[in-house]
């Protein structure tokens, strides 16, 4: 026989300090437990006193995020933006009233974005910082790394192209886990609003320790149709 229950909680903040400087803030908590007595303890006791002990087993979740967005400069023809976003995580078991070791687990996230985008030209530049910080039981691990990426607008914005390119390398606080370089293009044609065809080719080149480099490569092509 298994009990489940579970219960949430969760807020949200939005502040606008000015035209130009928007945050947000979130946390949310997710908690169950359940009481799980194996159906066999019904059918394998001798007595209705047997087996009288029950698994109680409690996972526990919470989330935190900060987005803070700035728009820099005055002239509409030329926006740019400034975005910077944290998020964490910790989640956890208990077994008894007891953390189980190995099971509980944190993870911290940061990402700055800057875009500047030309109205009149319909293009877009962005470069991105990403870094994230993890820990797995006793396992510690940092993974950090720059993006750049760039998406015009041609024919009278019926062809959408961009590309990115970025770069991130792992460690675990003594030695560098592995590496990896990522470049994305792609192009979409739509046609009277109802037509819309995408091509996108990625190429990744990874290493790791103890094992050989690997380089992917993969082409999707697609059509859609509106009605």
């Amino acid at each position: 026989m298994t009990v489940p229950c579970a219960s949430v909680g969760a807020v949200n903040v939005n502040y606008n300090a000015s035209e130009k400087l928007t945050t947000t803030a979130s946390y949310s908590n997710f908690q169950t437990f359940t009481n799980v007595k194996p159906q066999f303890q019904y059918i394998n006791q001798l007595t209705p006193y047997d087996n009288l002990d029950t698994l109680n087993f409690m996972q526990l979740s919470q989330n935190a995020n900060v987005n803070i967005n700035y728009v820099l400069g005055r002239d509409p023809q030329l926006p740019q933006n400034l975005n910077v976003n944290l998020s964490f995580q910790d989640a956890f078991d208990k077994q008894g009233g007891i953390i189980t070791k190995g099971n509980n687990s944190q993870f911290y996230n940061l990402a700055s974005t800057y875009s500047r985008t030309n109205v009149k030209k319909a293009y877009t530049l962005s470069r991105a910082l990403n870094m994230t910080y993890n820990t797995i039981g006793t396992t510690q691990m940092i993974t950090a790394g720059p993006t750049l990426m760039a998406n015009k607008q041609l024919f009278e914005k019926k062809v959408q192209t961009g590309a990115s390119v970025s770069y991130n390398i792992t460690h675990n606080l003594e030695a560098v886990q592995g590496q990896v370089a990522l470049l994305r293009v792609n192009g979409g044609y739509s046609y009277k609003k109802k037509h819309l065809l995408n091509l996108s080719a990625v190429t990744m080149y990874r290493t790791m320790n103890n094992r050989e480099a690997q380089n992917d490569v993969t082409v999707n092509l697609s059509y859609n149709y509106n009605f």
